[in-house]
């Protein structure tokens, strides 16, 4: 078993408990982090050695931007790092002695990343499994994606290669493993990993990233660490001409501070349908597994197949067979970002047990009589039975009519139900609130009245108190923000809203989302907005800019709640 026996790596692992982990060093040493450390991709992830292929002076594209970027992570705190090009070999390359051929290097490396031409490549992973390399990411393009002879025939040559006797040990497993080609290859700042020099460097993420292309990779990282969320890891993994999917799946499944899984998928080989329903299913029932599956539309397959070959597939099937998993769907980047974001910061709902009604047969039913007192027998009749399966059930508190009926309808519209507030809730609301201009009812419109903090969190209050609700949803227009505090005369008003927020949320432990739209863009109210937003970051409530966003993300607590419900009462998974 492979042990991790570098400094960096236990300054990373105190560095991370530190930041809110909820493991413990011992836990974590005798139990995760050893299975961790067991996995067969470990080294993908934390290799001690790297070697780039084809570096040059130019370091603004290639294997030169990579080491620039590895630099630019401290990557030479955690291994070392060799630059290998013979037009340069013997010369001190970017502040590293640079070697002539991977055969010469003073070690064999963990970790390759190819820069050469796709001709070249089939020499080099040849050579690769030679002396005993444990895996390359191949950033070179060029291959059966371009739909062209030649390159068909480098992706038949590289299978061909990998799939040889030399390349399989005793115990039938592949000696080299490749990721790509196509593709960008690992990020784990936590071990000095990066495409570019300028990416988050942040290492405390929770969200780990798998993207079948490069550019949405890229895009992906940026998207979610500039919204406070910084990504744990993330793999382009292009092409797949042999590690794919369901191997990076399974690693992130053993990987203790991974607690959400994010996806852009394009397409998938045949071979990995059933295989990826059963990974996903198992892995969904301790953290979520969100997928943007890309290719739903006729005109994008032909788009997807020139880009990473893969098979787009039936979008219907694909979607059922994901269902069926356990993953949360999503169709856009912001819905990938607000579905996984909200599973990671809200707790789970506790779940609301309404009672089931089932249907009895015809011979056993009770008569009912129609409006001339004749005797009616029906098919069926329902009967008090067991308890349904846990319940969502979303309680609604806003200012304003037309707020609450957007609310609802959207909502409803994604198969969410709202909570019957109980007649001792609707009762205190009504001694809060005035009769002018508000509605208690669920949807609860709090009106002008709502904008007073006072009010506003006692009804939030009084809302989160029902047991008939297990998930809130509010707004705050921050357009309003400035008059309501002068005429209430109170100061920063915008830290009022985010303080009741907090304190309900902390005393009851239910999700809240908050509603922020954007209706005045100008810089004044933007920067106000921003404001308000990492306020809510910073108490993990979170946000979104419309009432479709939300209701997106709240439907994806049904399907956790489902997937969390597999496990009995002692964590052990339920068959």
């Amino acid at each position: 078993m492979n042990q991790i026996h570098r400094t960096g790596c236990k300054n990373r692992v105190e560095s991370e408990e530190t930041s809110g982990y909820p493991l413990t060093r011992e836990k974590m040493d005798s139990e995760q982090l050893k299975r961790m450390e067991s996995h067969k991709l470990f080294r993908l992830f934390y290799p001690e050695s790297v070697a780039l292929i084809g570096v040059s002076i130019n370091t603004t594209y290639g294997a030169a931007s990579f080491m620039q970027a590895l630099k630019g992570f401290h990557y030479p705190e955690f291994g070392n790092l060799y630059p290998v090009n013979p037009r340069y070999a013997g010369k001190e390359l970017h502040g590293f002695r640079c070697y002539d051929s991977i055969d010469s290097l003073p070690e064999i490396p963990d970790y390759v990343l190819c820069g050469l031409p796709a001709k070249n490549t089939p020499e080099l992973i040849d050579r690769s499994i030679d002396a005993g390399v444990k895996f390359i990411t191949i950033f070179t393009s060029g291959f059966d994606e371009t739909g062209s002879s030649e390159g068909k025939t480098l992706h038949e040559e590289l299978v061909s290669i990998l799939n040889s006797d030399k390349n399989i040990d005793k115990d039938g497993n592949k000696r080299l493993r490749v990721i790509g080609p196509n593709c960008l290859g690992i990020y784990n700042p936590s071990w000095g990993l990066a495409y570019f020099y300028n990416q988050s460097k942040q290492k405390n993420g929770r969200i780990s990233i798998i993207s079948q292309s490069g550019g949405q990779a890229l895009y992906l990282v940026n998207f979610f660490s500039n919204r406070g969320h910084p990504v744990r890891m993330c793999v382009s993994i292009g092409n797949t001409i042999d590690l794919d999917v369901l191997d990076i799946l399974d690693f992130y499944r053993v990987d203790p501070f991974t607690k959400a899984i994010a996806c852009y998928l394009e397409g998938f080989r045949s071979k990995e349908g059933r295989l990826m329903i059963n990974l996903i299913e198992e892995i969904s029932r301790e953290k979520p597994v969100v997928i943007w599956k890309t290719g739903r539309m006729e005109d994008s397959l032909t788009a997807i197949s020139s880009h990473t070959g893969a098979l787009a597939g039936d979008a219907v099937i694909f979607e059922a067979a994901m269902n069926q998993a356990g993953a949360i769907l999503t169709h856009s980047m912001e819905s990938l970002f607000d579905t996984t974001s909200s599973l990671l910061l809200s707790p789970l709902p506790a779940p609301v047990h309404l009672k089931k009604t089932v249907t009895a047969p015809k011979k056993v039913c009770n008569k009912a009589y129609n409006r001339n007192g004749r005797a009616q027998v029906h098919d069926h009749v329902e009967v008090e039975g067991r308890a349904r399966p846990p319940q969502l059930r979303i309680g609604i508190v806003v200012s304003g009519g037309g707020f609450s009926v957007d609310m609802i309808d959207t909502f409803s519209s994604m198969g969410l139900k709202k909570a019957e507030l109980s007649p001792e809730t609707v009762k205190k609301m009504g001694e809060v609130l005035p009769g002018i201009n508000t509605f208690i009812v669920n949807p609860v419109d709090i009106g002008d009245q709502g904008y007073h903090p006072d009010v506003f969190k006692k009804i939030l209050e009084l809302c989160a108190a029902d047991e008939n609700v297990n998930f809130i949803v509010t707004g705050r227009e921050v357009e309003r923000f400035a008059p309501f505090g002068i005429w209430l005369n109170i100061d920063d008003i915008a830290m009022k809203y985010v303080k009741a927020i907090e304190e309900v949320y902390l005393k009851y432990q239910k999700p809240v989302f908050v509603v922020v739209p954007h209706i005045d863009i100008d810089e004044k109210t933007h920067a106000e907005r921003l404001k308000f937003l990492k306020m809510l970051r910073k108490i993990n409530v979170p946000s979104f800019s419309t009432v479709e966003r939300a209701a997106v993300a709240a439907s994806s607590f049904k399907i956790h709640m489902r997937n969390r419900a597999r496990m009995d009462s002692s964590g052990t998974r339920t068959k």
